[in-house]
């Protein structure tokens, strides 16, 4: 009784911040759940801008109730009104994952309208809610075995860091170098382009660290 009354304050919760920003006009478009790595229906955007806790909790005991334990690992995800609501994007996201490898067991909710999957493939296992709430759709996630997918977009940024570092570094260099060589620049010049040569190393050098640290160890 206390456990139902527990989950329908939070359902309030979750109502009250999805009718306040049926749109979620503040998140960012998103188009795959990151934590498994899932792409999902089309027109979703992030919702991790508010009520983090709640959401958490939600999820923590949809696990529960399933006997599943939540890691910290989770995805918010949210479809505003007009993107054809659960009939139209549940099917699409179960479409995904098993055409992504994943096998779907769906499990009874502990509401009416909500739907609950355990999903797994051989690298990671994720407990998800779907519902809507408010003309909005919803998705909560949480990885409870394994390890959170690559991000895609991964090796492009760090490309680009990686290609800014290296050009930064290089032309800095270059630039102390001309800076020593016999020319007719005055001293006042001379320190302008040893400066400028220095602060573009040492910028290259940090863009070069970053994009190892993102690369080995985030």
């Amino acid at each position: 009784m206390i456990r139902g009354m527990r989950q329908l304050g939070l359902w309030g919760v979750m109502w009250l911040a999805a009718a306040c920003a049926p749109a979620f006009a503040d998140e960012r478009p998103v188009d795959r759940d990151w934590r498994t790595g899932v792409a999902v229906a089309p027109g979703a955007t992030t919702w991790m801008n508010d009520h983090i806790a709640n959401k958490q909790q939600l999820i923590n005991e949809t696990a529960a109730a399933q006997g599943k334990t939540c890691t910290d690992k989770v995805a918010f995800i949210g479809w505003g009104i007009g993107n054809g609501g659960p009939g139209v994007i549940i099917p699409k996201t179960r479409e995904s994952y098993e055409k992504a490898g994943y096998s779907v067991e769906p499990l009874k909710g502990t509401g009416a309208t909500d739907t609950v999957w355990i999903v797994r493939n051989q690298d990671r296992e994720a407990v998800v809610l779907l519902d809507s709430v408010a003309g909005s759709t919803i998705y909560l996630s949480c990885l409870t075995a394994g390890t959170p997918a690559a991000d895609p977009d991964k090796p492009l940024y760090l490309g680009v860091l990686a290609g800014l570092g290296l050009g930064a570094l290089l032309a800095g260099l270059w630039l102390g170098r001309r800076v020593r060589a016999p020319h007719t620049a005055t001293e006042p010049q001379r320190r302008g382009k040893r400066l400028a040569g220095l602060v573009l190393a040492i910028c290259g050098a940090l863009c070069l660290v970053v994009a190892a640290v993102i690369a080995f160890v985030i």
